[in-house]
């Protein structure tokens, strides 16, 4: 499996879909779930909120780590990507809120894998640890 750089335009499916990508409390979770096998799976995280003001601010007071299978990666040379989409708590009130997540794309991953993102403020408050052990599942 190679770790590319790309946003969710350039992948065939946003592991997202299939994976539940939404943390309500800081601390660590573990999750697991089975994402279709495609050639190129959109697996960027990130945060949102209800203005650039909000999400540049919050954003600049954290730093982000991610593994992938026990290896850690470089998340600046892969860039971030800011898109505005439906509140993802109350899509029902047609409001948008700024997303913005890492660009990586993941290509011909087959089997079990493990995506571990930290984002952990800056003045060493709070942090989510969160793992996600996906399998992708046989056509």
């Amino acid at each position: 499996m190679l770790v590319v750089q790309g946003l969710g335009s350039d992948a065939d499916l946003s592991i997202w879909t299939y994976c539940n990508p939404i943390v309500t409390a800081p601390g660590p979770e573990a999750r697991t779930c089975s994402v279709p096998r495609s050639r190129r799976i959109f697996a960027g995280y990130g945060i949102w909120g209800e203005s650039r003001r909000i999400v540049d601010e919050a954003w600049h007071k954290r730093a982000w780590a991610l593994w992938i299978d026990g290896r850690r990666v470089d998340l600046d040379r892969f860039g971030t990507a800011d898109q505005w989409i439906q509140h993802p708590r109350r899509p029902a009130a047609k409001k948008l809120v700024l997303l913005r997540l890492w660009a990586i794309v993941l290509v011909g991953a087959k089997g079990t894998h493990w995506i571990r993102y930290r984002s952990r403020l800056e003045d060493g408050g709070a942090f989510t640890f969160n793992t996600w052990k996906f399998t992708i599942s046989p056509r």
